[in-house]
């Protein structure tokens, strides 16, 4: 509600949208090979009702609009529901024994996501971070977001981001048996017509990023799963491999 805070986001979406790339030359306002941006990662207002985050959404998503008007805009949540949201919906988030604290975040995944600005319904999934930390709640998480938004929003779902945490080279079975299990989901549902693209945190090069618990390198047993996945995803959506460079 800062309007100062305001105005230097708004900043950054002119900066951001009125760069040149320097391989192309377009603006990036009118790029087409940037799909979509996120509003802003993971958003926090704690302790407040649900329209002081959707009123920002709506109007920072409105002036990004007017400088991409081609580019796909989404939340970036990880699809908490508020506390003002129906106890079903409330449910369906993170905590255990009674915890309340994803509902006290501000957000309202469902709510938001129905907003006319936001192009598509995306969620990210951290179960390291969350309780409980099972693959089967991240299968139930994933699939109850999915199934929402296949009957309320009439929108793509991109199942936005999601990982797990190696502690060292003996734990990437444990990493493993979430990703097959979120790819599982994955082609299912795009099968189904109710998901349409997924990504996982994230993709380091080989002796990059060595520090990072989430990284995944090319040379890691997760990344058969990857590539996997990807042959699975193309077949399925008909996604051509390459895209001629004009």
């Amino acid at each position: 509600t800062d309007q100062n805070s305001r105005r230097l986001f708004m900043n950054m979406i002119n900066t951001i949208t009125n760069r040149r790339n320097s391989i192309n030359g377009r603006r990036y306002g009118d790029d087409p090979t940037i799909m979509a941006y996120n509003l802003v990662n993971e958003a926090r207002c704690q302790g407040c009702q649900p329209q002081i985050i959707g009123q920002w959404v709506n109007d920072m998503c409105t002036f990004l609009k007017k400088r991409a008007p081609n580019t796909l805009v989404g939340l970036g949540y990880e699809g908490f529901f508020h506390l003002s949201d129906s106890e079903e919906e409330r449910a369906l988030n993170p905590g255990v024994g009674g915890s309340t604290w994803a509902a006290e975040e501000g957000q309202s995944w469902a709510r938001h996501s129905k907003l006319k600005c936001i192009d598509f319904a995306s969620i990210h999934v951290w179960p390291d971070n969350w309780q409980p930390k099972t693959v089967r709640f991240m299968r139930q998480y994933i699939q109850s977001h999915i199934d929402m938004a296949a009957r309320s929003f009439n929108k793509p779902f991109l199942l936005e981001e999601f990982g797990k945490i190696v502690e060292d080279r003996s734990t990437f079975s444990e990493r493993n048996k979430y990703f097959a299990a979120a790819f599982d989901l994955a082609e299912q549902n795009a099968r189904q017509g109710k998901l349409a693209g997924s990504l996982f945190w994230h993709w380091y090069d080989r002796g990059v990023g060595l520090t990072s618990k989430y990284g995944i390198h090319s040379d890691e047993s997760t990344w058969s799963l990857v590539t996997k996945h990807v042959d699975a995803m193309n077949a399925i959506t008909g996604a051509r491999e390459s895209c001629s460079v004009k």
